[in-house]
């Protein structure tokens, strides 16, 4: 397949997979975002993924029309320099961040599932990641087509077999209530996890752009890919909410309640969010990657080396980078949108009145 011909279908692919983060999929950063909310976090759920839309428009009709992959470039132009590189800094430490996590992530579940130090699982993942980013974009392709359906169908699974297995074990919606600071209500929590989201996700939809012939075809994998994202997470939030009085406390919680409804479910299931932890680490690592060296060659050596400051990192932990360094990113990056959406407008009246 010539990469430069990307099919909508592998669009969608590589859209939906950009989202799937080891805190989404595992239901983790679900469950603080959106769960705590009750029903105004299902109304928050319906606007994030309006917003990834379009705005994952918006900013792949940037990246093509103006040939960039740089975020500072997408959002600014050749405005002010200040501003873009405080965008593309923030960037770059976020996308480097979700990397640590995820590794940090595996580390927790390989210790889980077959009980070997934590750091040992970390360096597993670490090694075959670093050697699948040397591949670029063919790499991360490769993984999402084959992660992506597969994740949808078992999480349709686990929430239509737990609705008809499990008892409700629902609290109240006054009892269901976020205890970070920053994340206070449905609609700052909503705007704050769609901006750090979809910024991170423009380091590997830039490129993305860049190597798909049509506008037809980026519109297309769009639509595909926030269908397959509205389902998985409708299915996540709602299994979240139904059954938060079993499982609000748990590290994993998709993962957990798979293992409430069959021992080889949950095993099933913490395979296939590993998987889901390779592949976001690799689509977040491969976009940094981009965003440092552009479109020229790479040098291995600088490659490898990130991903060992990555392990290192990892070693810190899971849970506390979803609950502060995601708001805190997500609130930085809410400046962008207003620069954004004048900069697309500018562009696409200049192109249609060429």
């Amino acid at each position: 397949m010539d990469m430069d011909d990307l099919k909508s279908s592998q669009l969608g692919m590589i859209f939906t997979s950009s989202f799937l983060g080891a805190g989404f999929v595992s239901g983790q950063e679900i469950m603080q975002f959106f769960g705590v909310f009750g029903k105004m976090g299902v109304v928050g759920m319906f606007l994030a993924i309006a917003l990834f839309a379009a705005f994952g428009f918006i900013f792949m009709y940037l990246a093509k029309r103006e040939k960039t992959t740089a975020i500072d470039r997408i959002i600014m132009g050749e405005g002010s320099r200040g501003v873009g590189a405080f965008f593309n800094g923030m960037s770059l430490l976020f996308l480097f961040g979700v990397t640590v996590i995820m590794l940090a992530g595996a580390g927790s579940l390989f210790n889980q599932l077959l009980g070997i130090p934590y750091f040992v699982g970390s360096a597993i993942l670490t090694v075959l990641l670093a050697l699948l980013s040397l591949k670029g974009i063919k790499g991360i392709l490769v993984v999402s087509q084959a992660v992506v359906p597969i994740l949808l169908v078992m999480v349709v699974i686990i929430a239509i077999w737990s609705y008809g297995g499990l008892e409700p074990a629902q609290v109240p919606d006054s009892q269901m209530q976020s205890d970070n600071p920053l994340l206070s209500n449905w609609l700052l929590s909503t705007l704050s996890f769609f901006s750090y989201n979809i910024l991170a996700s423009l380091a590997v939809l830039a490129p993305v752009a860049q190597q798909t012939r049509s506008m037809k075809t980026i519109v297309k994998g769009i639509i595909q890919g926030s269908i397959q994202l509205l389902m998985m997470f409708a299915c996540i939030l709602l299994s979240m909410q139904r059954y938060f009085g079993l499982i609000g406390e748990a590290v994993f919680p998709m993962q957990a309640l798979a293992e409430k409804l069959s021992p080889m479910l949950g095993l099933a299931y913490t395979l296939l969010l590993l998987a889901a932890m390779f592949s976001g680490a690799l689509s977040c690592m491969y976009g940094a990657i981009v965003q440092l060296f552009g479109d020229k060659e790479n040098k291995k050596s600088v490659v490898l080396m990130l991903w060992a400051a990555a392990f290192v990192f990892s070693m810190a932990g899971f849970k506390e980078l979803i609950s502060v360094i995601f708001p805190v990113c997500g609130y930085a990056y809410l400046g962008a949108m207003p620069l954004v959406l004048v900069r697309f407008f500018k562009v696409y009246g200049k192109a249609n009145n060429a």
